[in-house]
């Protein structure tokens, strides 16, 4: 790969898996019913889940667009 900088979505994927990882430590540090942890829970998979679709779907484009200009 080659020197670029990163797509926008390469770091917004990491502001999601920040957000979620945060989310599910909160979620795990406070107490409540156990019917709302596991619904809310489902929220923080999902925001991790988002950025590494995000992460992956940068970092994919990224080695396209590097072996495009290679030929």
């Amino acid at each position: 790969m080659d020197k670029k900088k990163f797509h926008w979505t390469f770091w917004v994927g990491v502001g999601f898996l920040i957000a979620g990882g945060i989310s599910w430590a909160i979620l795990l540090a406070g107490e409540g019913p156990a019917s709302f942890v596991e619904e809310t829970i489902t929220y923080s998979y999902g925001w991790v889940i988002f950025g590494i679709g995000l992460i992956t779907y940068s970092t994919i484009r990224r080695i396209v667009k590097s072996k495009e200009s290679k030929l």
